[in-house]
């Protein structure tokens, strides 16, 4: 594959599949698969698995960040201190830009458990203080690239000729990914990013220049920038090999 781009390897950093602890009232799960080294991952702040229960997260303040939830399975109702309001359903997100603050709310609807991955961008400070916006993305309505055996929606960026409207202070590309038994999907990126992938259903099989590995459900993989110097295979290329897989894919 030709690049313009100066050729480096790029290792995987991480691969996390912490356990769930109680979350902040009864019936409330959660665990952090990114947490509190922004040296590691910048600009993803928090990278966080909820089972939350109505009331787990009453109104609380953002500031100078943007966060991205998507739901996996349930219902999420969210309002917030300037009277915006909605529901993100299973296989949609939010992408929500509190910029210079703004306090809201998130609730799973009476009687059930929304199932929830939640990323923290850090906003450069240039825009720390920009307009709070919200972003509402049905996954129904994202834009899908499709190879044999693969399907993509681009929640946000590019995968191979497919883009996505969505728009970003910080430029980041978020896919969910579908690969079907035997099918092989392959993604640029580029060389100074930082990016996971979140297994949701299957396993798969990671190949680059050095590196083999079986990546399986419920884990997050974390590959981090190069080293100065390394060389670097521009793209990450997973196989299913005997599983069907679902992955979310987030990279800036």
């Amino acid at each position: 594959m030709k690049t313009d781009e100066p050729m480096f390897v790029r290792e995987v950093a991480r691969v996390a599949n912490p356990d769930t602890s109680a979350g902040r009232m009864a019936g409330h799960r959660a665990r952090r698969l990114i947490d509190g080294d922004p040296t590691f991952s910048d600009p993803f702040v928090v990278k966080a698995e909820d089972w939350m229960p109505r009331g787990a997260f009453p109104r609380h303040p953002h500031r100078g960040m943007e966060t991205v939830t998507f739901v996996i399975d349930g219902v999420v109702e969210h309002r917030d201190s300037a009277g915006n309001g909605g529901m993100i359903k299973a296989d949609g997100a939010q992408w929500m830009t509190a910029g210079r603050g703004v306090y809201h709310e998130e609730n799973a609807l009476p009687g059930t458990i929304a199932h929830t991955l939640q990323l923290w961008v850090n906003l450069p400070a240039a825009l720390k203080m920009s307009e709070p916006r919200y972003q509402d993305l049905a996954g129904s309505t994202m834009p899908v690239r499709r190879e044999p055996g693969v399907e993509v929606r681009v929640f946000s960026g590019q995968s191979g000729s497919v883009s996505s409207s969505t728009l970003n202070h910080v430029p980041i590309i978020m896919l969910d990914v579908r690969i079907e038994r035997g099918a092989s999907f392959r993604q640029m990126l580029p060389a100074t990013d930082n990016a996971f992938m979140y297994v949701l259903a299957g396993m798969y099989l990671q190949r680059s220049r050095d590196l083999v590995g079986l990546i399986g459900q419920k884990h997050c993989q974390v590959t981090s920038p190069p080293r100065e110097g390394e060389m670097w295979e521009p793209y990450s290329e997973l196989d299913s090999g005997f599983w069907v897989v679902r992955l979310i894919l987030q990279f800036q």
